[in-house]
């Protein structure tokens, strides 16, 4: 749980922090978006990591969404599937933080 505060410190520092090992990476997004390139596979998990995040859209994953609001309370997000298709997740107002496994 200290790495992920320490994600939360670089983020609220103004700069982009990634927890990486060997098949898996950990970051936050807030209010913006981040793109994957065509032939991605493996899984991601989305949660809430402030109270709510609004207008969270996942696209080209297995489960798309659109415009949604999550909290941190249910994990709606986990286990999700890259398809090979160009993809996105983006939040309008929170942070989310994603799990990537490849």
């Amino acid at each position: 749980y200290a790495n992920i505060q320490a994600l939360a410190f670089i983020k609220d520092s103004g700069c982009f922090g990634k927890l990486i090992s060997e098949n898996c990476e950990i970051f936050m997004l807030e209010n913006s978006k981040i793109e994957f390139d065509k032939g991605k596979s493996g899984h991601v998990s989305v949660f809430s990591y402030t109270d709510r995040s609004i207008g969270v859209s996942e696209k080209g994953l297995k489960y798309e969404i659109t415009d949604v609001e999550i909290t941190n309370r249910f994990p709606i997000g986990v286990s999700n599937s890259f398809t090979g298709a160009p993809s996105f997740i983006s939040v309008k107002d929170g942070t989310l933080l994603i799990i990537v496994e490849s």
